[in-house]
C-alpha cells in the first residue's frame, strides 16, 4: 500500500515493540525516515536495527516533559523537521477497581496522557505545514469495557483533549487524530502473557468431556453467518488475520461443525430433535456454495448459502436452486437484532453475495451514504486511496463511518 509518504519523517513515541514498532514497520515500508523514542535504549536499538539506515532513535520517558523535549529537538535536527508525530506510548496495565491511589492516579494519567500530550508540545514547533499527529488512544476510552477504572478514565481525557486541540492545530496547518484499537497481541505484551498463563481452548475443553458448543445467544447479531464462527474454531485466526489461538487448540473441521449443529441441542433440551441429518428429526439445513471440508482454511469464512431449509421449507434459493424459493427470507429475530437493522452481514451482496444482497434489501439500514449508498462494508474494509481523496470521501464527504 502506498500512502505517499515516501521521504516523510516521522517521530514515534513507544517505538520499540509492540503498536510502536509495527507503526515504525510499516512506516518504513512506505519509505519515511524514521526517529524512534523509547523508555528503554537497548530495546530501540534493538528495534532500529531490523528497520532500515534511514532511522535514528532517541532513548526518553514520554512521562518527562523535559526529556521528550530533549528527544524530540535532537529528532528533529537529525532530519531536518518532523511531518509525522505518532503518540503511542502508554500502558493498560493498573490496579483493581477501588485500589487506585493518588499515585496510581498519576502515575497511569503520566503514561497515557500526559505522555502524549508532553509529545505534542514538544514536536509542534518542527512539524512543518500539512503535517499528521496520529494518538493511540483506546477503546476503553470510549466506553466501560471492565478495563482499569484510571486507564479508561487517561484515555478518555486523551480523547478530548485532542478534539480541543484539533481547530488550534488545524490553524496551524497540522492535523490530529486518534485511534482507538482493543485488545493487541504482541510478543512481551499483556495478552501475550494472559495467553501464557491459560493456554487451554475449545480443543482442550472438549478433550475432557466439557459441554460446549458454538452459538448461543450472540449469534443474534450475525444470524446469517455461522461461517466466521467455525472459520475462527479451524484457524483460531481473527476476521484479520491474527492468529490469537494456538494451533494446538483449534478444531477440526468436523468438530467445529458439530460444534454448531449437535452440540448445541445438549443446552437447548432437543437432543436427537435436530442438530443431524437423520429421519425423525427436524429438517433444517443448508447447501453452502463451496466444499466446507475441502476448501482452503481462508475461505471459510467467505461462505454463503446457496439453499437454507428450515422445518422441511426452502427459505432460500439461489443458484441451481432460485426455482424453489419463491419467497423472500424472513428478517432476522428478533426485532431489535442488529442484523435486521444494519442489513446483513457486511453488506456482501455488492461483492456477487446472493444470500446477503437478499438479507440486505430485507433488512436495509436507514442510512445510506452518498458515495456507497448502503453498501457500507465496502467503505469500511478498504484501503482509502490518498492519492484520490476526494474519489474516496465523495463531494460531499463518505458518510459509511458514521452508520
Amino acid at each position: 500500500m502506498k500512502l505517499g509518504l515516501e521521504n516523510k519523517t516521522a517521530l514515534i513515541s513507544g517505538a520499540s515493540r509492540g503498536i510502536g514498532l509495527a507503526i515504525a514497520q510499516a512506516l518504513a515500508e512506505e519509505g519515511c525516515n524514521l526517529a524512534l523514542v523509547a523508555r528503554g535504549a537497548p530495546g530501540l536499538e534493538q528495534a532500529a536495527a531490523g528497520l532500515g539506515s534511514r532511522v535514528s532513535f532517541h532513548a526518553a520517558d514520554a512521562a518527562d516533559a523535559a526529556a521528550t523535549e530533549s528527544a524530540v529537538a535532537a529528532a528533529a535536527s537529525r532530519w531536518g523537521g518532523l511531518d509525522i508525530l505518532v503518540c503511542n506510548a502508554g500502558s493498560g496495565a493498573s490496579v483493581p477497581p477501588g485500589k487506585e491511589t493518588e499515585a496510581e492516579w498519576r502515575r497511569v494519567l503520566d503514561l497515557n496522557l500526559f505522555s502524549a500530550l508532553n509529545m505534542i508540545s514538544a514536536a509542534r514547533p518542527y512539524l512543518r505545514a500539512g503535517g499528521a499527529i496520529v494518538c493511540v488512544s483506546s477503546i476503553c476510552g470510549l466506553a466501560a469495557l471492565g478495563a482499569p477504572v484510571t486507564y479508561s478514565a487517561a484515555k478518555a481525557a486523551l480523547n478530548a483533549a485532542i478534539k480541543g486541540l484539533a481547530r488550534p492545530l488545524a490553524q496551524e496547518g497540522l492535523r490530529i487524530n486518534a485511534v482507538a484499537p482493543g485488545n493487541i497481541l504482541f510478543p512481551g505484551g499483556t495478552w501475550d502473557r494472559k495467553k501464557s498463563e491459560n493456554p487451554e481452548g475449545v480443543a482442550e475443553m472438549l478433550r475432557r468431556g466439557m459441554k460446549v458448543s458454538a452459538g448461543t445467544d450472540a449469534t443474534r447479531v450475525a444470524s446469517y453467518n455461522p461461517w466466521v464462527s467455525l472459520s475462527w474454531l479451524v484457524t483460531g485466526r481473527t476476521v484479520g488475520g491474527l492468529q490469537i489461538t494456538p494451533q494446538r487448540n483449534c478444531l477440526d473441521r468436523e468438530a467445529a461443525l458439530r460444534m454448531w449443529t449437535e452440540n448445541v441441542t445438549w443446552f437447548s433440551n432437543e437432543q436427537g430433535n435436530k442438530g443431524q441429518i437423520a429421519a425423525g428429526q427436524l429438517a433444517d439445513l443448508v447447501v453452502p456454495d463451496r466444499d466446507f471440508f475441502g476448501c482452503p482454511e481462508s475461505e471459510i469464512a467467505d461462505t454463503s448459502a446457496l439453499l437454507t431449509m428450515v422445518g422441511g421449507k426452502v427459505v432460500w434459493g439461489a443458484g441451481e436452486f432460485a426455482e424453489l424459493d419463491d419467497s423472500a427470507p424472513p428478517p432476522a429475530m428478533p426485532d431489535w437484532s442488529p442484523v435486521r437493522r444494519f442489513g446483513g452481514y457486511g453488506a456482501w451482496g455488492a461483492e456477487g453475495k446472493p444470500l446477503q444482497a437478499a438479507m440486505q434489501r430485507v433488512a436495509c439500514c436507514d442510512t445510506a451514504c452518498g458515495v456507497h449508498g448502503h453498501a457500507h462494508a465496502n467503505a469500511w474494509a478498504s484501503e482509502i486511496p490518498a492519492s484520490d481523496l476526494r474519489g474516496f470521501w465523495g463531494a460531499l464527504g463518505c458518510a459509511c463511518w458514521a452508520v
